[in-house]
C-alpha cells in the first residue's frame, strides 16, 4: 500500500523525516499558534527542563510555536529540541519554550524518520562508513523530494519507531510519474545500488557494495 507524504525535514538519503500530506500537520499548527499567542504558558523565571521533555518551542526561522522534544541541556540558557512534527532540530533560549497543555499532547506525532531503501554513496569503498554522503548527493536528494512535492512512499520494511527503507517514491503532480528510486539507483554520480546488514540489535546497519 502506498502513502501520499512529503518530505518535512532532510539530512541525508539514509536520513529524513516524511509527514503525511494530509490538513492534519497544517490544522495542528494553527491551532498551536492560536493558543500561544500570549504569554500565559509561559515556564517562569526559573524552569526546570531536561531531555525527553515535551514543550510548544518557538521556532527561529519563522517565530511560529511548534511540538518540540528536548534532546540536550546546551547550557543553563540553552537547550537543543527537535520539532516532533516535522524532524529539524536547532539550539533554542530556554525561554523560548512553552508549557504543552494536555489539548496537544494527544495529537499523534505527525514526522516518520525514514531511510531510503536501496541506495548507498555511490563513491564510498568503505562500508563501515556507508553512510558518509556527499554533499552533492545530499544537495540533488532535497532537490529530488523537495518539501512542495507531494510524494508517493511504499514502506519496505519497519524497525522499531524508524521506518528503515523506501521502496519506491514517486513524484504524484507531475503527468508521468517519476519513480525517484530507479533514478536514484542510476545516477551513479551520487550513489549506487545496495542492500543493507544490521551491526546490532539498535538496528544500525550499512549497505554492502554490490557493484
Amino acid at each position: 500500500k502506498s502513502i501520499v507524504v512529503y518530505i518535512s525535514h532532510t539530512e541525508n538519503p539514509s536520513y529524513f523525516y516524511v509527514s503525511r500530506a494530509d490538513a492534519i500537520s497544517e490544522m495542528l499548527s494553527e491551532e498551536i499558534l492560536s493558543h500561544y499567542k500570549s504569554s500565559r504558558y509561559n515556564l517562569g523565571a526559573f524552569p526546570s527542563v531536561s531531555p525527553g521533555q515535551i514543550f510548544c518551542a518557538k521556532y527561529t526561522e519563522d517565530g511560529s510555536f511548534y511540538r518540540a522534544r528536548v534532546l540536550e541541556v546546551v547550557d543553563s540558557k540553552h537547550i537543543k529540541v527537535q520539532y516532533v512534527d516535522f524532524g529539524n532540530k536547532e539550539v533554542i533560549p530556554v525561554d523560548r519554550l512553552r508549557v504543552l497543555i494536555s489539548e496537544f499532547r494527544t495529537q499523534p506525532i505527525q514526522a516518520y524518520e525514514c531511510c531510503l531503501h536501496g541506495v548507498q554513496p555511490a563513491d564510498q569503498m568503505n562500508i563501515f562508513l556507508a553512510h558518509e554522503w556527499s554533499e552533492a548527493a545530499i544537495a540533488k536528494f532535497a532537490d529530488l523530494s523537495s518539501s512542495d512535492k507531494e510524494l508517493r512512499m511504499t514502506v519496505h520494511e519497519v524497525k522499531g519507531k524508524i521506518f528503515i527503507n523506501f521502496l519506491y517514491v514517486e513524484h504524484i503532480t507531475s503527468g508521468d510519474y517519476i519513480t525517484l528510486i530507479l533514478y536514484l539507483s542510476k545516477s551513479k554520480k551520487y550513489w549506487g545500488r545496495g542492500e543493507e546488514s544490521y551491526l546490532n540489535k539498535q538496528y544500525k546497519y550499512f549497505l554492502k557494495i554490490l557493484e
